[in-house]
């Protein structure tokens, strides 16, 4: 009991001074609030108007004007043909457009279906060389074995 001693009981001034720096925290606190809705409201205005610009063109555009224009360029080519493996007509297709391609004869065909055939070529080159790099290395390691 010592202690109660020690303590002070609140005068009405002390009250009221409390409270009014309570009711200026809770004015304070609440313009910032209120600042901070309004500027969540400006950002999420631009960003919806950003958007609608910008989404529909980036994400439905489909190619320009130039690049189909390109893709349909006439551009010959000459399939290899020989009596074994490379007789057969070759088929192209791109986004479900086809076309089959005789070897042998010179032939116009639209770019798109040619630079199919031009990345079927170096892949097969690529896939080429990687099967042979693997083998040296089968055969080095299998003569290190032995």
């Amino acid at each position: 009991m010592a202690d109660d001693k020690n303590v002070k009981t609140a005068t009405p001034e002390m009250e009221a001074a409390a409270e009014k720096v309570l009711k200026d925290v809770e004015a304070k606190a609440a313009e910032i609030i209120k600042a901070a809705e309004a500027k969540a409201t400006e950002i999420m205005a631009g960003a919806k108007e950003a958007v609608t610009q910008v989404a529909p063109k980036a994400l439905f555009a489909g190619p320009s004007e130039e690049e189909l224009a390109r893709a349909r360029e006439k551009v010959p080519v000459e399939l290899f043909k020989d009596n074994n493996l490379y007789k057969d007509d070759v088929y192209v297709a791109v986004n479900g457009e086809n076309i089959k391609i005789k070897r042998g004869v010179p032939v116009e065909i639209d770019r798109m279906f040619a630079e199919v055939l031009d990345n079927s070529r170096r892949q097969d080159s690529a896939s080429a060389d990687l099967n042979e790099k693997l083998q040296d290395e089968f055969a080095n390691k299998s003569r290190d074995l032995q």
